[in-house]
């Protein structure tokens, strides 16, 4: 890849400045949200003490470990009612889904603000999936599922919440898995989303070998073959 020829033109930030504050907070918002990246696009399925369905859409999740299996995912400050938060602190127990492309709009549908006994599968039109072995709803169609139950939870600044999920079971479309066990969600056409409210295609550029010293890095495109 060619390198630019130009430097960018830059603007200045300064969030503890008098400007700073004089700009619109959701002009502010878009900027930090949006200039961080892209970020996982997923939907959480949990139940409440009820057994109403919940879903809500989440980009803040984590990849903590693989051994084993855990996710991390943010929550923001308690100023509004957390269902999701709140059905995972009563039965420790939710799923968390990948967003392909044509689920978009639902899943962006699920962050309204219903009711606690209104179900966000019923009300955006996404079937649920159930499984025997898990008491939490999946998200019918969601090429990458991951079952998991509630490990810790660790405050950080600002009010928001940091919960660490335990994987106990993950189900991914056998057509996305290479046969040295990498999932290409690009293939599975999984979304991916910038700022709050922007969503995005993925395409790979390339895999590259593990890095050494010394050694130049080493192409592994084309991927793999499928499983």
């Amino acid at each position: 890849m060619a390198e630019p020829k130009e430097m960018p033109t830059y603007r200045q930030f300064s969030p503890q400045s008098e400007e700073w504050s004089a700009l619109p907070e959701r002009w502010r918002a878009a900027l930090v949200n949006s200039a961080s990246g892209f970020k996982p696009l997923v939907v959480i399925g949990t139940s409440n003490t009820n057994g109403v369905n919940n879903l809500a859409v989440f980009s803040q999740l984590i990849h903590i470990g693989a051994n084993p299996p855990l996710l991390g995912v943010l929550f923001r400050p308690d100023s509004a009612e957390r269902h999701t938060l709140k059905n995972l602190r009563a039965n420790g127990r939710c799923t968390v889904n990948a967003v392909a492309e044509g689920w978009h709009r639902k899943a962006h549908q699920t962050s309204a603000r219903y009711p606690e006994e209104s179900s966000e599968f019923d009300a955006v039109g996404w079937p649920v999936q159930l499984r025997p072995e898990w008491p939490a709803p999946f998200a019918a169609g969601s090429p990458v599922q991951w079952a998991a139950r509630l490990h810790s939870e660790v405050p950080l600044a600002n009010g928001t919440h940091l919960v660490v999920l335990e994987v106990v079971e993950f189900f991914v479309d056998a057509a996305g898995i290479g046969t040295d066990g990498y999932v290409d969600l690009a293939a599975l056409h999984v979304l991916t989303v910038n700022g709050l409210d922007a969503y995005y295609r993925t395409e790979s550029v390339e895999r590259l070998a593990y890095a050494k010293p010394g050694t130049a890095p080493t192409s592994l495109t084309p991927q793999p073959d499928r499983l």
